[in-house]
């Protein structure tokens, strides 16, 4: 079973590397909260030999992140206090080294139920103790209750673009029926996209990157992971809450990205 494993990066890299990415080249930044999709677009850029970083936070740095906040020792919360400011320093001087220079941004969102689903799935081992497949149904459920960060995909653009670039989306207007926008502010240039039109959008992510006939790479998928019959189960048992939903589809932020039609679909998939 391990070896359907399909990974989202190609390796881990050392903190040179990582630097030498960030700043020894004009890297792609994509940056979106996690499980969205934008492995596939990093996974892309690679294949054709542009330079990309994939932050999801350049604000903090934790283990576990898709879940609220564990409980660290002193020693890992000293670690991930100094991770998280030396982050801060490496985005403030790359900012300040693109000062003359264009940035380019990708960020995508995603349907949030669906997407604080896969994330549980993606970090489980943070929060369980054994494998997953020795856990039923109702245990996981029992868990992603317990320990999701429900909030995050609500939180993220104030928390990180908005706060590291200076950009709010409330200030645009979305193409809700095509699915992307267009922003330039000040010397960034980003480009917002919905997980669930990525693939139309081919073509626009071509442009904005310079890639001819640009043709998304899958990755990362749910279905090629090793707990992929156990995370199918799970989508298709778990009963979710009207109040949940009115929480995520009444919010500012995903009726920025979707229309009313979209989240009567959305809604209606989720009350089986």
């Amino acid at each position: 079973m391990l070896n359907n494993y399909e990974s989202a990066t190609p390796k881990k890299m050392g903190l040179l590397e990582k630097v030498k990415k960030w700043f020894s080249s004009e890297p792609i930044v994509i940056f979106s909260v996690g499980k969205v999709g934008s492995s596939s677009i990093a996974k892309t850029l690679r294949e054709h030999n542009i330079s990309e970083v994939q932050p999801h936070s350049l604000s903090f740095s934790r283990k576990g992140s898709y879940f609220v906040l564990p409980t660290f020792n002193p020693l890992e919360s000293l670690f991930y206090y100094l991770k998280s400011n030396l982050i801060k320093i490496k985005t403030y001087i790359f900012k300040l080294s693109k000062k003359h220079k264009r940035i380019k941004i990708i960020s995508l969102y995603r349907e949030p139920v669906s997407r604080n689903i896969s994330a549980f799935f993606e970090q489980y081992q943070y929060v369980l103790n054994n494998h997953i497949d020795t856990y039923s149904t109702e245990e996981l459920v029992s868990a992603f209750w317990k320990y999701t960060n429900h909030d995050a995909p609500l939180k993220w653009f104030d928390n990180e673009l908005k706060n590291v670039f200076g950009i709010d989306i409330h200030d645009y207007e979305f193409d809700k029926g095509s699915g992307y926008l267009l922003v330039k502010k000040g010397n960034v240039d980003l480009l917002l996209l919905t997980m669930e039109k990525m693939d139309e959008n081919s073509a626009i992510i071509g442009d904005f990157v310079g890639i001819e006939n640009f043709k998304l790479a899958k990755t990362n998928r749910a279905e090629k992971k090793v707990y992929s019959e156990q995370y199918n189960h799970f989508k298709k048992n778990i009963l979710i809450p009207k109040d949940y939903l009115n929480k995520f589809y009444n919010d500012p932020v995903i009726n920025f990205f979707y229309s009313t039609d979209d989240l009567k679909k959305y809604s209606n998939k989720w009350r089986h």
